[in-house]
């Protein structure tokens, strides 16, 4: 197995302390683009921010498009290698960002990136901003001072990763010759702590849905209609609370089908005593015959995102509800089909709610879950890249999020596919205070260098 130990790494570290001042104001600049998917209102600063992406790599040498899409544009780069037959490895990242709610308890303004001693505070400074950059830099670096010749390198950037992809699932198709790939490598996860780095295999996957309960077509009452009415709100709490037994394990019909079996011995071996204290997370939920850990990488889950109905304004309004709602997500492990345990969901709702309440649900955005062989070349590659970065072993892990294009991107792609990156549990993302140290800008930076050099080599 090769290994570029000391020289490769001292080239790539001696780039980004030249070019350290550059890097940061790239980074802060890409920061300041409010580009959330999820609010219609920032369809232009979604478009801003795409073409600023484009304009890197086009400075950057690379050949590179902009993908319209029914949603936000997709940028797509691509350096060709001169020497025929050389492998090819593609990059996956998104420019779109979180909301900022709840905007109050956010400590700097979100879109106004702050340094705070050695961590950026921002909304994408670590999802995926940060990690998308680090990636960037290391490309165009890899094209300036290695083996530019002797790898062909893709990046496709989206633009709707945070609500589901759905436009790039639109293009996908279309542009699968263009996507095709020995390696794919998702840059958009993390790692359990600097001292105990790992490579993802793969990441659950994600069925989510949007559930009304009707009782009336007002508000009621309280006092004239209430010991009538059925509260829908009540309603909703009763059905849900019937979704798992009292082993913790999901009663609803069908939910497990298909669940394939993971070698856990394969797996690195985390502690989540440091993640737990650092949330004050002391309320734990363990399904009966599995660790903590198994609970998080390697079993489905079912979770209520957000409750409505009523009133919890200041004061008090003496009401039953005529509708109540919730949100709700499950994650998914390999195997599971979305839509067949989104049905068994509904299935198994409707069943349960209480006579005379209607129930209406929605099946929002989906993916499968995947988990990628550890004993690929690619996972190899990116190993040896931690350990030399960070100079201790690295291992295998699963993420217990879900990147919902990680299955059909490495189906399209049609090579080995991985997911890497520097996030930590107490980055705060997808909540106010999302922050990423410069520290790992420059880790991700000298790895993903690390990664190529080592491919290039192959």
């Amino acid at each position: 197995m090769s290994s570029c130990k000391g020289k490769s790494i001292e080239k790539y570290k001696k780039y980004f302390e030249q070019n350290r001042k550059k890097i940061i104001e790239d980074f802060f600049a890409y920061l300041r683009f409010p580009s959330i998917s999820a609010d219609p209102a920032h369809k232009k600063d979604m478009e801003s921010c795409s073409k600023w992406v484009a304009a890197f790599f086009q400075k950057a040498s690379f050949s590179t498009e902009v993908w319209q899409t029914p949603g936000n544009p997709v940028v797509f780069a691509h350096h060709q290698a001169k020497k025929p037959g050389r492998p090819t490895i593609l990059f996956y990242h998104h420019y779109d960002v979180q909301p900022v709610d709840p905007l109050e308890l956010w400590k700097t303004p979100p879109f106004e990136p702050t340094l705070v001693g050695k961590e950026v505070y921002a909304r994408g400074a670590q999802d995926n901003k940060g990690q998308c950059l680090y990636s960037m830099y290391a490309l165009k670096a890899f094209l300036e001072i290695s083996a530019k010749d002797d790898l062909n390198i893709k990046v496709l950037i989206d633009g709707e990763e945070e609500i589901g992809s759905e436009g790039l699932f639109h293009v996908l198709e279309e542009k699968h010759q263009q996507l095709s790939a020995d390696y794919t490598v998702i840059v958009d996860v993390g790692i359990p702590s600097l001292k105990q780095p790992a490579v993802t295999l793969g990441c659950r996957g994600i069925i989510t849905m949007d559930v009304e309960c009707r009782g009336s077509h007002v508000d009621l009452h309280s006092g004239s209609l209430g010991g009538v009415a059925y509260n829908p709100l009540r309603g909703l709490v009763e059905v849900l609370a019937k979704v798992r037994d009292e082993h913790g394990a999901i009663a609803i019909d069908h939910f497990y089908d298909g669940i394939e079996k993971i070698d856990s011995d394969l797996l690195m071996k985390v502690c989540l005593k440091d993640t737990l204290e650092k949330f004050d997370l002391k309320a734990l939920h363990q399904e009966k015959g599995y660790t903590l850990l198994e609970s998080n990488w390697m079993r489905p889950t079912f979770e209520i995102n957000g409750m409505a109905g009523g009133y919890a304004g200041p004061g008090f309004k003496t009401v039953i509800p005529a509708t109540a709602s919730c949100k709700i997500s499950c994650r998914l492990v390999a195997g599971q089909d979305p839509e067949k345990v989104g049905r068994a969901v509904e299935r198994f709702l409707k069943k349960h709610i209480a006579k005379g309440l209607d129930l209406k649900i929605e099946l929002g955005h989906g993916g499968r879950a995947y988990v990628a062989p550890a004993k690929s070349l690619l996972a190899r590659k990116l190993q040896i890249a931690y350990e030399e970065v960070l100079g201790v072993k690295a291992g295998f892990a699963l993420s217990g999020g879900t990147l919902p294009i990680c299955s059909r991107l490495a189906e399209v792609s049609g090579g080995d596919t991985i997911c890497m990156g520097y996030g930590l549990d107490d980055d705060y993302i997808h909540a106010p205070n999302e922050h990423f140290g410069i520290d790992r800008l420059e880790y991700g930076f000298t790895t993903v260098g690390v990664v190529v050099d080592l491919l290039a080599g192959e």
